[in-house]
């Protein structure tokens, strides 16, 4: 409850800070090669921003802020990175605009280039497209969360891995969210916490997970099926007022399987 309250906070102090945007002529900005990103870097509403295969994208000290519409499409050979250096880094989307997100690593991020105190590494803050795929999200160094996804819709998140992460590696308010064939290892508090979310989970894996693997609260909707939950802390919780809908888990060697 106080860490809902602390992200509610943030999201009205953010929406406080004067951004004025000038409607201007679409813009594609691309990114083809090595590049590093220092302080404040915005993407408008009327701009997109491409980052093509096998790019290394480097945010030393920076916070990329995203309005428009984003593209980072990796591939197997070519996957995308996104990597913290010096005081790293932090991203943030605001955007009614696609957000695709594939074969891309993230790694060494902080949530501390947000100067309203954002809870999370990357945030997604009221939008209304986000697929995610074939993606890996580890070694974050500070935040509650590694993604927040706030007041957000129709958020897909496929066959993608979350491995040594420093607290929470997703948590959703009020959002709505699909993860499939995915695999959070080693999560130094909860896999996947949900509050006023609807979420659904199928075919993925739990493992290691210091607190929950998946907690469900604030009157959510879960539904969890043909998974697996091995030698975590705690499988499933399920809590004020929240529904649960679990068929065909695995559950091994966990301290508290529900």
């Amino acid at each position: 409850e106080n860490l809902i309250k602390e992200n509610i906070n943030f999201i009205k102090n953010y929406s406080l800070e004067p951004i004025t945007f000038i409607e201007e002529t679409s813009e594609t900005i691309t990114i083809s090669k090595n590049t590093i990103i220092k302080d404040d870097f915005i993407i408008n509403p009327n701009q997109e921003l491409i980052i093509e295969p096998g790019v290394k994208l480097i945010l030393d000290n920076a916070y990329l802020k995203i309005f428009g519409r984003f593209e980072a499409r990796g591939t197997d050979k070519k996957p995308i990175i996104i990597q913290g250096k010096g005081e790293l880094g932090t991203l943030y989307f605001n955007s009614q605009k696609d957000i695709i997100i594939d074969n891309v690593m993230f790694k060494n991020l902080t949530n501390k280039k947000s100067s309203f105190a954002q809870p999370a590494s990357i945030t997604f803050y009221e939008s209304d497209f986000i697929d995610i795929s074939n993606s890996i999200f580890s070694n974050n160094l500070s935040g509650d969360d590694y993604l927040n996804f706030f007041r957000s819709q129709n958020v897909s998140i496929k066959n993608s891995q979350f491995f040594d992460i420093l607290n929470d590696a997703i948590d959703s308010d009020f959002s709505s969210i699909s993860i499939l064939d995915s695999q959070f290892n080693n999560i130094g508090n909860d896999a996947v916490d949900g509050s006023g979310s609807s979420i659904n989970i199928i075919n993925s894996e739990f493992i290691s997970i210091k607190d929950k693997a998946i907690s469900s609260g604030e009157n959510s909707k879960f539904s969890v099926i043909n998974s697996l939950f091995k030698n975590n802390e705690i499988g499933i919780v399920s809590k004020d007022g929240s529904s649960l809908y679990a068929s065909r888990l695995k559950l091994i060697g966990n301290k508290l399987d529900f």
